[in-house]
């Protein structure tokens, strides 16, 4: 019988190797790896095979590596990706066209430490769009001169913190937190499925996972109904997917500068923490950022985040 391993519970993605208006040629991955039983592999030699691959329906690879990686007392195995050992084929990382579809890595392991693998966990590569297919963060696409709002805008409960391309809509989050220390679900094995995975619908994942009954940070963002600050009070809030948080992340400093110096006593700044999102990875694990290094990572839905709800204008 082949042993079972659990390697989604913690996928963290670092984007290095930067330099003036480039992209990065390297990520740093870890990955916290356990056995059936839960049980911490620590200390010991995996052999890994990281292939990346384009799409879904069909399938199709563009660059596999391999490594030989020791884990530490904690069971953290620490890799970069783009400097393993490639073969004659699919091996040039850099030839990566990142804004042409969606990728995702499939992990292959061999808890001997060497080379046959034998267990496959696949991970969207949430923060690719951002890291790889921006050359540049010197402007926001697509807000014409004509636009009716701007970012860090106190509009219809909140701050505007995206606006589309037509300077009409966009997305909204709310002044203050919802939960200091809340879990993702209250059923942590239960799987929700492909109808709370998208990367970018938070509303509809929120829709999906309050659907299922219990407690949730998805059914405490749908039940949220906002203090008026002056602009009205709105009950339609959800809990963010990655890609939105991920937006949020990147016009920080507008919603940011906007909190501050709003003199309300519910007001409060996003805080250097972690923060669910509504895109769940699996059965065991869901999808958060980390607003102290801005990186989005898989954690187990049993433990704790902040939580900040939003809704489109």
């Amino acid at each position: 019988m082949k042993t079972k391993i659990i390697l989604s519970l913690i996928h963290i993605f670092l984007f290095i190797g930067f330099g003036h208006a480039q992209v990065p040629n390297k990520m740093s991955y870890q990955a916290v790896i356990r056995d059936a039983k839960g049980t911490l592999m620590s200390e010991k030699k995996i052999g890994m095979e990281i292939t990346i691959v384009k799409g879904t329906n069909p399938e199709v690879a563009v660059y596999t590596e391999t490594h030989s990686g020791l884990t530490d007392k904690n069971g953290l195995l620490t890799l970069i990706i783009g400097s393993g050992t490639t073969s004659a084929r699919l091996n040039d990382f850099n030839a990566i066209d990142w804004s042409n579809g969606e990728y995702f890595t499939k992990f292959s392991i061999d808890l001997k430490g060497g080379k046959n693998y034998s267990m496959w966990s696949t991970t969207t590569l949430m923060s690719v769009p951002y890291a790889f297919h921006a050359k540049t963060a010197e402007s926001i696409a697509g807000v014409g001169a004509n636009s009716d709002h701007y970012l860090g805008q106190v509009f219809e409960g909140g701050i505007i913190f995206h606006i589309d391309s037509t300077g009409k809509h966009g997305l909204i989050v709310s002044m203050t937190d919802l939960a200091i220390a809340e879990t993702w679900s209250n059923k942590p094995k239960e799987d929700v499925g492909d109808t709370a995975r998208s990367s970018w619908n938070g509303n509809a994942n929120t829709t999906a996972i309050a659907g299922k009954g219990g407690t949730s940070a998805a059914l405490l963002c749908q039940n949220y109904s906002n203090e008026d600050y002056g602009t009205g009070q709105f009950s339609d809030w959800y809990l963010p997917s990655i890609n939105e948080l991920e937006k949020l992340w990147l016009n920080i400093y507008d919603v940011q500068k906007t909190l501050s110096t709003d003199k309300k006593e519910n007001t409060k700044e996003l805080t250097r923490d972690y923060y669910w999102s509504s895109t769940e990875n699996n059965r065991y694990t869901g999808w958060g950022f980390n607003f102290y290094n801005g990186n989005s990572y898989a954690n187990i839905k049993f433990s704790n985040g902040k939580i900040r709800a939003v809704r489109a204008f």
